[in-house]
């Protein structure tokens, strides 16, 4: 799995009045993705880390997502547990 992807994310924040900002993004694989393991059991939660990465303000944020039934919506946190920023598509470039 390469982790050299040059990616751009349209992400979209709740100050932003609808408007989507597109900012760098890298993958960079955890311990246990790399094994092809899943986060919970279940492959549902709250607080799903991704592989994607974004980069905001000269700083790296991993990408989490929030799934439950055959849905997910993905975000940004800038603090932990302050769900900043929504992740609309990640393509790439």
């Amino acid at each position: 799995m390469n982790e050299d992807n040059k990616t751009l994310a349209l992400v979209q924040g709740h100050w932003s009045n609808d408007t989507c900002i597109k900012l760098e993004c890298k993958v960079k694989y955890l311990w246990w993705q790399l094994k092809r393991l899943s986060f919970t059991a279940s492959g549902y939660g709250d607080r799903i880390p991704t592989s994607h990465m974004i980069k905001l303000n000269g700083r790296w944020h991993r990408v989490f997502c929030q799934v439950w039934g055959n849905s997910g919506t993905c975000y940004i946190e800038i603090e932990h547990g302050t769900r900043e920023l929504i992740v609309h598509n990640i393509n790439v470039i």
